[in-house]
């Protein structure tokens, strides 16, 4: 399983730069903040409080299965803005997979690279969840801890 570090989506710019490039902040549980650049091609336009995962490899952070571009390590956040952000969550490891509900539009990468993006349906015998990724028949797909980078909460209520 590839080491991983969960970030909330603390602040989205309303327009984007010359490149097309989004401008989003980002806070993790420990207080590393990052300011990015994000195109909304690579799939849905990232909403403030959104929590999305970053896959760690050899050099850092591997930006680029989030389609993110730019990426600068801001300061660390004080401990009063990390209490706004993540509330009594800050301590707790966080697991994307626990957070996903069904009806959530869950993001994974699949053993080739690739990002898909499903519909939690259910929840999968291994603990994760099966998704419907879309297509004439609803083609499924698994989430789980090792697969998961990004959970959009379905509107609710």
């Amino acid at each position: 399983m590839r080491a991983t570090i969960e970030f909330k989506v603390v602040s989205v710019s309303e327009n984007t730069n010359a490149f097309g490039l989004r401008g989003y902040v980002l806070v993790a549980r420990d207080g590393t903040a990052f300011e990015v650049g994000r195109s909304d091609c690579p799939g849905p336009r990232w909403v403030k409080g959104q929590t999305v995962m970053a896959f760690r490899n050899d050099a850092g952070l591997d930006w680029a299965l989030l389609g993110i571009e730019i990426p600068h390590e801001m300061s660390r956040c004080p401990a009063s803005v990390l209490s706004e952000v993540w509330g009594n969550e800050t301590q707790k490891p966080g697991r994307l997979i626990d957070a996903v509900r069904p009806g959530d539009c869950v993001t994974i990468i699949n053993p080739h690279g690739s990002r898909i993006t499903g519909r939690a349906t259910m929840r999968s015998s291994a603990g994760g969840w099966v998704l419907n990724a879309g297509g004439r028949h609803g083609t499924p797909a698994l989430a789980d801890e090792s697969n998961t980078i990004n959970v959009k909460p379905a509107k609710r209520g």
